[in-house]
């Protein structure tokens, strides 16, 4: 049931009803203020579905680059003094000692991180031309690891046995719409990944 109480305007003269509208009023904008503080200081967060690949694809190019079915999530949308998370991890080989690299990108620039008094690209330089090792994300972008395979019953997003490096990479940028990728290339050789799995998300509103 609603009980609708009558407003100043449909009963002139009546102080009392004046004032118990008065106090509605102000009830209903402060209950809004509130509702609008909670929003803001809760910071929702977009989750995108993530992309998962098992194929084994290479790539030999000596530029960066996806790989053919390609490490990305399109039409992600950053909000003013948001934040992206972003989540990464692979097995990964290279033909060539130390030839292979990968790095985040958004859109066509790629990701950077502090060094020394200005930003400088951030890219994981890979290893193993027989076994493949895991790649995943960290707090500073991408990193090479030490393990070789993974499991389905549950693992954490680490790459380094014993130290726990490993986990999402938040990353803060202009607000827009961005396509985030992980990309590679070989200065010599190529680059050889599979079982890949990219997950992002977006913090704010």
């Amino acid at each position: 049931m609603t009980l609708v109480l009558p407003t100043p305007e449909s009963n002139p003269g009546k102080a009392e009803w004046s004032e118990v509208y008065a106090n509605d009023k102000a009830l209903k904008e402060a209950h809004e203020a509130l509702e609008a503080e909670f929003k803001a200081s809760t910071r929702p967060v977009t989750w995108y579905a993530p992309k998962i690949i098992a194929t084994e694809e290479s790539r030999t190019n000596t530029a960066f680059g996806t790989l053919a079915t390609a490490d990305e999530i399109t039409n992600v949308v950053l909000p003013t003094n948001g934040l992206m998370a972003i989540g990464y991890v692979a097995l990964v080989k290279e033909s060539v000692s130390t030839a292979g690299r990968a790095a985040i990108f958004l859109g066509a620039n790629q990701l950077k991180k502090v060094g020394g008094t200005t930003p400088v690209v951030q890219e994981a330089e890979l290893f193993g031309t027989g076994t493949f090792q895991t790649l995943a994300t960290q707090a500073d972008g991408l990193d090479r690891g030490e393990g070789t395979s993974f499991v389905t019953t549950g693992q954490v997003l680490a790459h380094n046995r014993g130290t726990g490096l490993g986990g999402l990479c938040y990353v803060f940028a202009a607000s827009g719409t961005y396509n985030v990728s992980i990309q590679y290339k070989a200065t010599s050789g190529s680059v050889t990944a599979k079982e890949r799995k990219l997950w992002v998300g977006v913090l704010g509103s």
